[in-house]
C-alpha cells in the first residue's frame, strides 16, 4: 500500500492465473487438473480442496451458498469452505515439487493468514504430523503428479540436467542431486521463461518513460508486472498487459495461461 503513483498517474497490474499450477498441470498429465482448466473450473476447489476433504468440503461449500460439486472460477466461498479451501491449497504448494511429510508439516505450521484487520495468525500451528499426512496424501492421489515427479527424476539421472521447455535453459545441479530442486526446476524455469516473453512484448509497446518520467513497467515479481501510466491511459495499458500474459505454449498442450488486469492506487490493489 505505500507503493503509490505519481499525482495524475495510475497503476495498471496482472497476475497470471495459478501459473506453475498449469504448467505443472500439462507437464505432468495431470487430468483433473487439466480438466478443471479446460472447462473453466476453480482448481483450488474442484480438485485440491475436494481431493484433500471430498465430501466435508462439498457440504461446506453448499453450507455457505457456494453450491455443489464442482465449482466454476470466479465462485466464492464463505465460512469452513474457505478454511478448507485455504488449508488445501497450503497442502497442494507445499506438497507440489515431492516435498517429503516432514517438510510438507514444517511448511504448514510456519504458514502465516492474513486476518483481515492488519494482523496475521498461524492457524495450522497445532495440525499433527499424522493429519498432514493424511491430506498430503489425499491431494497426491487427486492430482496424480507422482509419475511426472519419476520422470523428471530418471531424466536427470540420464542425462546429467534438465532443459526447460520455453527457452531452453538448463541446469546441471553441480551441488548434487536434490530431488525438490530437480522437480520444480522444469515448472519453475517455464515461468520465468513464460514472464520474460511477456515483458519483452510488453516493454516493445511501452517503453520506459513512455509518458514521462517513472512511467512505464515498474515492476515484475514472479507472476506478475505492474505499469505507472497516466489515468487517461489505464484501459488501454488493461488490455496490453492481458494481450502479454493471456498466452499459450506449444510445449505445454491443454493449457491456456491466463490473466486479468487491475487498475487502482496502490500496488496492493493491483498486483
Amino acid at each position: 500500500s505505500m507503493v503509490v503513483p505519481a499525482p495524475g498517474n495510475i497503476l495498471v497490474g496482472a497476475d497470471m492465473d495459478q501459473l506453475e499450477l498449469r504448467i505443472a498441470a500439462s507437464r505432468w498429465q495431470s487430468e483433473k487438473y487439466l480438466e478443471a482448466f479446460e472447462n473453466g473450473l476453480d482448481p483450488h476447489s474442484s480438485v485440491t480442496a475436494y481431493s484433500v476433504f471430498g465430501d466435508r468440503f462439498e457440504k461446506a461449500a453448499i453450507a455457505c451458498g457456494a453450491g455443489e460439486f464442482p465449482w466454476k472460477t470466479g465462485t466464492k466461498f464463505k465460512g469452513d469452505a474457505k478454511k478448507l479451501r485455504g488449508l488445501s491449497k497450503c497442502i497442494q504448494y507445499a506438497s507440489q515439487y515431492w516435498a517429503s511429510i516432514e517438510t510438507v508439516h514444517r511448511i504448514i505450521s510456519q504458514t502465516e493468514v492474513d486476518n483481515g484487520d492488519g494482523t496475521t495468525s498461524l492457524p495450522y500451528l497445532t495440525l499433527s504430523m499424522r493429519e498432514v499426512r493424511l491430506m498430503h496424501k489425499k491431494w497426491c492421489e487427486g492430482a496424480q503428479f507422482d509419475a511426472g515427479w519419476e520422470r523428471e527424476l530418471t531424466t536427470y539421472r540420464n542425462s546429467g540436467f534438465l532443459s526447460e521447455p520455453v527457452m531452453q535453459r538448463r541446469r546441471d545441479f553441480l551441488d548434487g542431486e536434490n530431488i525438490n530442486e530437480i522437480v520444480n526446476f522444469p515448472i519453475q524455469a517455464s515461468a520465468s521463461s513464460l514472464m520474460n516473453i511477456a515483458l519483452i512484448q510488453l516493454r516493445e509497446a511501452i517503453p520506459p518513460h513512455k509518458w514521462g518520467a517513472g512511467t512505464g513497467i515498474i515492476n515484475q515479481c514472479h507472476d506478475s508486472i505492474v505499469v505507472e501510466c497516466p489515468e487517461h491511459a489505464a484501459q488501454e495499458v488493461a488490455g496490453l498487459l492481458e494481450e502479454c500474459l493471456n498466452q499459450t505454449h506449444p510445449s505445454m498442450p491443454r493449457v491456456l495461461f491466463t490473466a486479468a488486469a487491475e487498475i487502482g492506487g496502490s500496488w496492493d490493489l493491483v498486483g
